[in-house]
């Protein structure tokens, strides 16, 4: 914490009362989560919207609302505003949107430094580094009849 301006952390506090007596809890717990991200060195989260967000959005809007570090959505999508609107309404948390120009989201997860990368296509997630926790949604897109959809690019039948 010792990058952290002094003086920063009372700003915080005081804006996060100020919140809390106006009855802006939403404002007030942002604040009380931007402190909470200071005070430690936490993973951070990468997303993918269609196939995972919007299969499971329960799962996903809990996991993105208490998840400590950073929460980063990156999507295979071409309009901003509207995926913001998307997320908004459904109600998940996020420190930043990043639109991918192309299925292949590795230059995306490296540059950002995103530590778990959740997404449920394989042309999504086959070149990201080994260092990066990958996790595959499963959903009817990728898993029929008790078994995995995959290309010849993407998979191997053993």
């Amino acid at each position: 914490m010792s990058n952290i301006p002094v003086g920063y952390i009372d700003q915080r506090l005081v804006s996060a009362r100020y919140l809390l007596s106006v009855g802006d809890l939403n404002g007030y717990k942002n604040v009380l989560r931007d402190l909470v991200k200071l005070s430690g060195d936490y993973p951070i989260l990468g997303l993918d919207i269609d196939g995972v967000v919007t299969d499971f959005v329960d799962v996903f809007k809990t996991l993105s609302n208490s998840w400590p570090g950073l929460v980063i959505v990156v999507s295979y999508r071409s309009d901003y505003d509207n995926t913001v609107k998307l997320l908004n309404e459904l109600g998940i948390y996020f420190d930043e949107l990043v639109l991918s120009p192309t299925l292949d989201k590795f230059n995306i997860v490296c540059d950002k430094g995103i530590n778990i990368f959740i997404d449920d296509q394989d042309e999504c997630i086959q070149n990201i580094n080994d260092d990066v926790v990958v996790l595959k949604v499963r959903n009817g897109g990728n898993f029929v009849d008790g078994k995995w959809l995959y290309s010849k690019s993407t998979g191997k039948l053993v």
